[in-house]
């Protein structure tokens, strides 16, 4: 009876040892899994926010862009409305003309 008892609790032992060894092993494969996945975020992480710097950097040239071509919009306007005025003062200056000839 004492030897059967004894080969039970042999059979028990080895279960048990092997029940670790493969829980050691799941663990191992998890924490693997594990640190795979933080790195992957780690990864998404920095292409976010490399995305974000660079989509900050587009709109500030953008803006600038923006600003550039409403300064030459301004420039052209007052070129225009440089040319309007001289034209205006041209016709007047004509009309003078015109109106001192059929006096004179």
């Amino acid at each position: 009876e004492q030897g059967a008892i004894l080969k039970r609790l042999s059979l028990l032992e080895q279960s048990v040892a092997k029940e670790r060894v493969a829980a050691e092993q799941r663990n191992e494969e998890l924490l693997t899994r594990v640190a795979r996945d933080r790195d992957r975020a780690c990864d998404d992480v920095e292409r976010l926010r490399r995305a974000e710097a660079e989509r900050e950097e587009a709109e500030m040239k953008l803006r600038e862009e923006s600003r550039v071509q409403q300064q030459a919009l301004d420039e052209e306007r007052g070129r225009t409305r440089a040319f309007e005025m001289a034209l205006e003062q041209a016709r007047a200056e004509l009309d003078v003309a015109q109106a001192r000839q059929r006096i004179g």
